[in-house]
């Protein structure tokens, strides 16, 4: 379900559910969702923003509730300067100088410790349309363009880079491009098992799987969650390309993942009940656009 929540430290101080969609006023906004997510039952529309208007980004970085999306994730803010928007689309536009910056549901008060915004748990289908030129791709060490569009635990966003210490969590990436450890080969998506420890992930499942290369035309870019709480003890996690099946992964807490791809068993469970944030990347160098982000969840 959509929460708003307020987390003191790591631990949840309290949570409200909430039918309506922001805080503030809303524009209007409608979608039909895809047959893939009514087939698993995902056919309210819990989430819309056509992201035609900046009025929903905190450009100057108040951490204050009322709008959409927030600068700051990692330890870094994305320039006020690097966020348009021509009423058809909002765009990151990055610098020579790779910081992972990117927009987030979830404000980040690092001073006090504390996020609150939008999130999403409990499963769901979400999407948006991205375009970028795949021409500009960047991968000579770190100079290197990442455009991407993931959902990640809001209590790992305080840290400068990541992983998050502390705690198990689950980063979902709809879609990621080019990035230094598979160079310029394509779009890919991915399901990360964050172990707690501090170190990289103990598996990344999908990141092998389907890369393919887009155009610089608009395309869709979704992923459906259906936990195993949900499912007979099966969770489900699938990757779709302007509404094409790309990746398909079954995970569940007593057995590895499958396709495994290194993953122990147990690999992804937080998932079925952790909360998500979603974020909106470009990372170096390159122009990415946005619109129409839709997330569906059941009744």
């Amino acid at each position: 379900m959509l929460k708003r929540i307020l987390i003191l430290g790591l631990v949840v101080a309290t949570a409200l559910v909430f039918g309506f969609w922001r805080w503030g006023s809303a524009p209007v906004c409608t979608a039909t969702a895809p047959s893939q997510a009514v087939a698993a039952g995902y056919t309210v529309l819990k989430y819309c923003d056509t992201l035609f208007s900046n009025g929903e980004v905190d450009l100057t970085n108040t951490l204050r509730p009322g709008f959409l999306l927030y600068p700051t994730t990692f330890g870094v803010t994305l320039p006020a300067s690097d966020i348009t928007n021509d009423g058809a689309g909002l765009t990151i536009t990055t610098g020579p100088d790779f910081s992972g910056a990117s927009l987030s549901s979830a404000i980040i008060d690092t001073a006090a410790h504390k996020w609150s915004g939008n999130v999403v748990s409990g499963g769901f289908y979400i999407e948006t349309d991205m375009q970028f030129d795949p021409s500009t791709c960047r991968a000579a060490s770190y100079s290197v363009s990442w455009p991407a569009f993931f959902l990640y635990h809001p209590g790992g966003l305080f840290f400068t880079g990541y992983p998050a210490p502390g705690f198990v969590y689950t980063e979902l990436d709809v879609m990621e491009w080019f990035n230094p450890d598979i160079g310029c080969l394509g779009v890919r998506g991915a399901a990360h098992n964050w172990p707690g420890d501090g170190s990289r992930y103990n598996c990344s499942n999908s990141n092998g799987q389907s890369s393919f290369v887009p155009d610089a035309n608009w395309h869709t870019y979704a992923l459906l969650l259906i936990p195993s709480t949900k499912n007979s003890g099966t969770g489900v996690i699938q990757w779709y390309y302007d509404n094409v099946l790309k990746i398909s992964v079954t995970y569940s807490s007593d057995a590895a993942p499958n396709p495994s791809t290194g993953c122990t068993s147990g690999a992804f469970i937080t998932a079925d009940t952790q909360p998500f944030a979603w974020l909106l990347n470009a990372a170096t160098g390159i122009s990415v656009r946005y619109r129409n982000l839709h997330i569906w969840q059941h009744p």
